[in-house]
């Protein structure tokens, strides 16, 4: 799938819910679970069927880190934790490192 800037995407494994804050030029898989993430649902409160997570694919995610591909082509916002995993063609995503402000004095 081709991923725009501040496309909204839900997992159909748990709760995960992500943002493109980054994308590549290219097409890639991006799977929560092991599973392809599809586009948030519209009507909110639907009941939308889950899967269970594939096995190594459950470290969960952290509301509110900013995750990012080996690469750094991809950077995703987790507005919503759950159970699952992020990866990208099947290389699992890491949280992005804090910066350092510069002091102030």
């Amino acid at each position: 799938m081709r991923l725009r800037v501040g496309q909204r995407l839900v997992s159909t494994t748990d709760t995960t819910a992500v943002i493109v804050i980054k994308a590549g030029a290219d097409d890639v898989v991006l799977t929560c679970g092991g599973v392809a993430m599809a586009a948030e649902l519209k009507s909110p409160g639907a009941d939308n069927p889950t899967l269970a997570p594939l096995d190594g694919h459950d470290h969960g995610t952290q509301l509110g880190k900013r995750y990012e591909s080996a690469n750094g082509a991809v950077e995703l916002l987790c507005t919503k934790a759950g159970a699952a995993s992020l990866a990208v063609d099947d290389i699992p995503m890491i949280i992005k490192a804090v910066k350092a402000l510069p002091a102030s004095d």
